[in-house]
C-alpha cells in the first residue's frame, strides 16, 4: 500500500485502476477495507484511491483534537500530491462529512461527491440527543473500542445473513486505538456544514439509507441547499449500505460516476 506525507502525517491508500480519478474515504472507525466490494467493480473504469484517514487503518495515528477541516485538509492535500483534481469523492458517513466539508473548502478539488448516509450537521440539540452521544463517548472510553464494535455491527447488520459481515465490522472496529477513535468522534460532535452548502459547486448524490441512524429527511437540506444536489434512498437498507446491499449501491455508484455526476 502506497503512503503520502500529508500535513506532518503518513496517510496509506490504495491507488488502482485507469481513467477519472475517484476518491473513496471510509466511515468512523474503519478504514479502506470498507471498500473491498466496490474497488473491484470502479477500476475497470475507473483510477481508484481508498484511503485510510488520520488515526484510522494504517495511516499514522497523531495525538487528537481533530476536526472536520483536518480530515478535508489531509484529503486536499493527498488529491494535490497525487495531481488528480479535479476528482470525483464518495464518502460513507464520517468519510461523507469529510467530503462534504472539502466540497466547500477546496471547490477546485471536486468533480462530484457521493455522500452516503450523512447529514450537513452533527449538532445534539435535545436532551435526549445529547445524552446519546455522552453515553456513546463513556462506552469508548470504559469499555473500548471492542465493545462499541460489537454493538454498532449488531445494530446495522441484524438476520443470519450477515453474521460473516458483522464479524468482519467487530474486527475492523475493535482494532482502533482507543484515544484516536475517541478524536475522530468528537470531531463529528458539534460539526455542522449547512451555512457553507451554497459554495458547493460539484455535483452531489445523497445516497440515503431508509433505516440509517439519522433520517431521509435530515439529508434533504443537502439537496435543498446546495448548487446541484439529488438524492436517492435505499429501500430497507441501514448505515453500512456498501456492505449490507453491494449490488443495489454498486450500481447506483456507477451510473453516477458514468454519467459525470448526473444520477440517471
Amino acid at each position: 500500500m502506497p503512503v503520502a506525507e500529508v500535513n506532518g502525517i503518513e496517510v496509506f491508500y490504495t491507488d488502482q485502476g485507469a481513467g477519472d480519478p475517484v476518491v473513496l474515504i471510509h466511515g468512523l472507525g474503519s478504514s479502506s477495507e470498507d471498500w473491498q466490494l466496490q474497488i473491484p467493480v470502479l477500476t475497470p473504469t475507473l483510477r481508484v484511491i481508498a484511503v485510510d484517514l488520520r488515526g484510522h487503518g494504517r495511516s499514522s495515528k497523531p495525538a487528537g483534537p481533530y476536526t472536520m477541516a483536518m480530515f478535508a485538509g489531509d484529503i486536499a492535500q493527498l488529491i494535490e500530491v497525487l495531481g488528480i483534481a479535479p476528482c470525483h469523492v464518495v464518502g460513507l458517513s464520517l468519510g461523507a462529512m469529510t467530503a462534504l466539508e472539502l466540497s466547500a473548502a477546496r471547490p477546485d478539488l471536486v468533480k462530484s461527491a457521493v455522500i452516503v448516509n450523512a447529514g450537513p450537521d452533527f449538532v445534539p440539540t435535545t436532551l435526549k440527543d445529547k445524552a446519546l452521544v455522552w453515553q456513546r463517548l463513556a462506552l469508548v472510553r470504559l469499555v473500548g473500542p471492542g465493545k462499541v464494535a460489537r454493538v454498532v455491527a449488531d445494530r446495522t447488520l441484524p438476520g443470519d445473513e450477515h453474521a460473516e459481515l458483522r464479524d468482519r465490522v467487530v474486527e475492523s472496529l475493535g482494532n482502533n486505538d482507543k484515544a484516536t477513535y475517541l478524536s475522530a468522534m468528537k470531531a463529528i460532535v458539534g460539526w455542522t456544514i449547512k451555512e457553507r452548502l451554497d459554495r458547493i459547486s460539484a455535483r452531489l448524490l445523497v445516497v440515503a439509507s431508509e433505516l440509517d441512524y439519522s433520517s431521509v429527511e435530515s439529508k434533504q437540506p443537502i439537496v435543498d441547499l446546495a448548487q446541484d444536489a439529488t438524492m436517492i434512498v435505499v429501500k430497507g437498507s441501514r448505515h453500512l449500505l456498501p456492505v449490507e446491499k453491494p449490488d443495489e449501491f454498486n450500481k447506483i455508484l456507477v451510473d453516477f460516476l458514468a454519467s459525470d455526476g448526473e444520477a440517471r
